[in-house]
């Protein structure tokens, strides 16, 4: 297995193997060390998601190089094996990468070594993974749900009194559109669409279509989806769509969002317009669409088979 790590605002120099003693040599930083070896003390451990944070002070750093190991259980118990050199900037930070909360301690021994290659004591530290991120995908596009609207649970932040209600937007017609304000005093964007809705929503996607006839500017070309989750009054974001939203005049386009989700549920939802062409503070569109999604989900820490021990 290779563990990729991530060593912030340091400079250490350090080689990997699993499961072999041969470990490959580095060039040390720094002056040698020629004295008596002495490993780290003061290990900090921090549990990331599927991951674990190594960190410790190594300003006044007694050894040439360190030897640190541990056994991963997610590969059987392989042992993973490191060098690591004193950091130039007085601090060490390690990543380990793609571990689980679900196995409790990791234990990591260090052992320290002189430029003659005299060793230390072992110690040993123990730290734990924060749990290993879900991952979701939608296999099937096709199984979008589209969610019926009625007019009254529309509702928006600038309506134009003139003409373009919102209520357009669910009359299933092309040759009609929604207006933000464009007479009288203007505000600038962001302005939004609110859906409320009568039932609890998780995983979704928006369809649109633009504008037929009527304005060269105002059509929207970024936007974020918001949702409230259920029982507040707060308001969330959960995703952007900027690439490919369309802007031909005298065309019905329609644009479809990728999938978006919100695992705690939510029970409105805004379609909040950030930016639209020619900077202007209003936007139009003739349809707006709703659908649930159904997606698949594969949980680390649950649905990931074990691994047979090492012999």
């Amino acid at each position: 297995m290779k563990l990729n790590y991530i060593i912030a605002s340091i400079a250490v120099a350090f080689a990997a193997t699993a499961c072999d003693s041969k470990l490959e040599v580095f060039e040390p930083g720094g002056d040698s060390f020629t004295g008596t070896a002495v490993p780290v003390s003061n290990v900090a451990t921090e549990s990331l998601p599927g991951q674990i944070k190594l960190s410790w002070d190594d300003s006044d750093a007694q050894y040439e190089y360190m030897r640190m190991w541990y056994k991963d259980p997610k590969q059987g118990g392989l042992e993973v094996k490191k060098l690591i050199s004193p950091s130039q900037l007085g601090k060490t930070e390690i990543i380990i990468d793609n571990t689980r909360a679900r196995y409790g301690d990791y234990t990591f021994f260090f052992q320290a070594f002189n430029v003659a290659g005299q060793g230390s004591n072992i110690v040993e530290f123990k730290a734990q993974s924060g749990p290993a991120p879900k991952t979701f995908t939608e296999p099937d596009r096709s199984k979008r749900t589209k969610v019926n609207i009625a007019p009254e649970q529309l509702s928006t932040d600038n309506q134009e009194p003139n003409e373009g209600p919102v209520t357009n937007l669910v009359d299933g017609k092309t040759n009609t559109f929604f207006h933000t304000r464009w007479s009288g005093t203007q505000v600038p964007l962001p302005q939004y669409v609110q859906i409320d809705f009568n039932e609890v929503h998780t995983a979704f996607a928006v369809k649109y279509c633009t504008r037929v006839v009527g304005n060269s500017d105002g059509y929207p070309t970024a936007a974020t989806m918001q949702v409230q989750p259920v029982g507040t009054n707060d308001w969330v974001d959960v995703g952007t769509i900027s690439e490919g939203m369309p802007t031909a005049k005298n065309t019905a386009s329609w644009f479809e969002t990728p999938w978006f989700l919100y695992e705690a549920g939510f029970d409105k939802f805004r379609f909040l317009v950030t930016a639209v062409t020619d900077n202007k503070n209003y936007f139009h569109m003739s349809e707006l669409e709703f659908y649930d999604v159904e997606l698949e989900t594969y949980d680390p820490e649950t649905d990931e088979e074990e691994v047979e021990p090492v012999k």
